[in-house]
């Protein structure tokens, strides 16, 4: 059954993005594994992603800023094109670039007592 959009936080950018994202979006055949299961504030709708945006994620997982569990953008981050970081260059998109197993980052500096880092 469809939502009842009255009940919905549009107060919410993420929740406003997806309410558009959910008219003017792609359906997505077949839908992500969240919508598939009849999950999300547009059950019974179908599943829609908008190409470059919501983290390539479809609008029911991004209400809420829950856009990382859909099963899209998992898809989505490994076809990044190299130097492009989407809309939001965060943290995850920039991740997509980096091969696995590189190096590992260096140890970080404990403190050990209250002037251990401080040059005497």
């Amino acid at each position: 059954m469809a939502s009842n959009t009255s009940s919905f936080t549009l107060g919410r950018s993420a929740n406003a993005q997806a309410e558009v994202a959910e008219h003017v979006g792609e359906e997505m055949s077949p839908p992500c594994i969240h919508c598939n299961k009849g999950s999300g504030p547009f059950a019974g709708k179908p599943c829609v992603v908008v190409d470059g945006h919501l983290g390539g994620g479809c609008a029911g997982c991004h209400y809420n800023s829950s856009g990382t569990r859909c099963s899209f953008r998992a898809v989505d981050l490994t076809a990044v094109d190299e130097g492009d970081c989407g809309e939001s260059g965060g943290r995850a998109k920039r991740m997509a670039h980096e091969p696995l197993g590189g190096k590992p980052s260096a140890p970080a500096l404990r403190r050990k007592g209250k002037n251990a880092l401080k040059k005497g």
